[in-house]
């Protein structure tokens, strides 16, 4: 995983050719983001069936509903999407309001992941997301301060090297979350 320019105009990029995912400097924190993004990588790597013919109708119907882009032309490219879309939701607890037919493409995603052996990590992901998002916003922004106590930004610097530090820890961040949470899927 890459933190800073994004190939595309988006908030993260999955490079299937060369299994990497980028995100941008702006959304490298977003849990969401970087889920949708696992999401194509876990496609890749497990090979999910994203043609719509080798689907029932009601399934890929599903996943064309979790699609966030609506009539998209490219079929499988809406399968992909609309299962990364599925995962996010998925990882932070936000399948409450579905159709019947994205009910089903749920129903088989689950079935999916349990098949692959990714279901037990993706719980425990999910759980972790769950009780970040019901701590305080005095326990959230505590998990973000140093454990040394000191400044965030390191003194002396200029605006453009604290920017680099900053950019250069998040990777590091992001990198060491990849590696200890999702490197095993």
């Amino acid at each position: 995983m890459s933190i800073g320019k994004v190939t595309e105009n988006a908030s993260g990029a999955y490079l299937e050719h060369v299994r990497h995912i980028e995100m941008s400097s702006r959304d490298s924190g977003n849990a969401a983001v970087v889920m949708h993004e696992v999401g194509h990588h876990l496609q890749s790597e497990h090979k999910f069936p994203n043609d719509p013919a080798k689907l029932s109708p009601e399934v890929a119907e599903g996943f064309r509903q979790f699609d966030y882009e609506t009539g998209r032309k490219d079929q499988r490219q809406a399968m992909r999407e609309g299962f990364s879309e599925w995962l996010r939701r998925r990882e932070t607890g936000s399948l409450d309001i579905i159709t019947p037919q994205m009910k089903r493409a749920a129903e088989f995603a689950e079935a999916w992941i349990t098949e692959n052996g990714l279901k037990d990590r993706l719980d425990s992901l999910r759980e972790q997301w769950s009780a970040f998002k019901s701590a305080s916003p005095r326990e959230q922004a505590a998990a973000a301060i140093s454990a040394t106590g000191q400044p965030a930004s390191p003194a002396g610097l200029s605006g453009k090297e604290i920017g680099k530090s900053i950019l250069s820890s998040a990777s590091e961040a992001a990198q060491d979350f990849w590696d200890n949470n999702l490197g095993a899927l």
